[in-house]
């Protein structure tokens, strides 16, 4: 699809009439892929508060259009899934519906596109930072590995972690320092974790010192 179209009301917060906007994928793609900096993994990241309400104010145009978008076109597996990657985004910025339509839109476009490495990593990765269903993120993450996903091996420790895995978990901390061997702060949390005196506490999901995001060497932005 070269260009989406969609009766929309982006950019407006009083309508007062529909109008049909176009966009390009790569455009829309570019747009995701700068919000995606600061909201990819969770927690978001940003220099200051200002820069936080501007990419929520610019994220939630963007899941305007992509909701009205995906409504009229259901079966464009790109459209899909930036709907799923906007809604994991929005869910990270504690927007409210947002964790349940990028859960129906990973799940409707890894029906379509099993083998996608970045559906598998990035579905897996979301569900991975919940308090509920981390559980559920393992077999994403580890077909993300099969894939030629190594950074998927982070957010697998984590999982393994909350559940006192920890044999599993410094494996996998292990083989993405493999991949990653620069990562000085995933360095520091397997010493952690090998201390004899390492206890995992629980808050929020996830061990102490430890978010699930990958560093900005490993980040993957938006891969299929």
């Amino acid at each position: 699809m070269n260009n989406i179209t969609a009766f929309a009301i982006v950019a407006v917060s009083a309508v007062s009439h529909a109008a049909e906007v176009s966009i390009s994928q790569k455009s829309l793609d570019e747009k995701i892929g700068r919000i995606a900096k600061h909201a990819q993994f969770f927690p978001p990241q940003f220099g200051s508060q200002e820069e936080r309400k501007q990419i929520e104010a610019e994220l939630k145009q963007v899941l305007v259009f992509l909701d009205l978008a995906l409504e009229q076109h259901p079966n464009e597996t790109s459209l899909i899934y930036s709907h799923a990657f906007g809604n994991m985004m929005g869910h990270h910025l504690d927007f409210a519906g947002c964790d349940q339509k990028a859960i129906a839109s990973f799940e409707a476009f890894l029906k379509l596109r099993p083998e996608s490495k970045g559906g598998n990593y990035f579905y897996g990765s979301f569900l991975a930072a919940t308090a509920t269903l981390n559980q559920q993120a393992i077999p994403y993450l580890k077909k993300a590995v099969t894939l030629g996903a190594p950074d998927a091996h982070l957010p697998l420790a984590k999982v393994y972690l909350i559940t006192s895995d920890i044999s599993n978990a410094k494996l996998h901390l292990k083989k993405y320092l493999e991949a990653f061997p620069n990562d000085e702060r995933t360095k520091k949390f397997l010493a952690m974790v090998e201390s004899p005196n390492f206890k995992v506490q629980r808050k929020e999901g996830s061990p102490p010192g430890f978010d699930g995001a990958a560093s900005n060497e490993a980040q993957i932005k938006n891969k299929k």
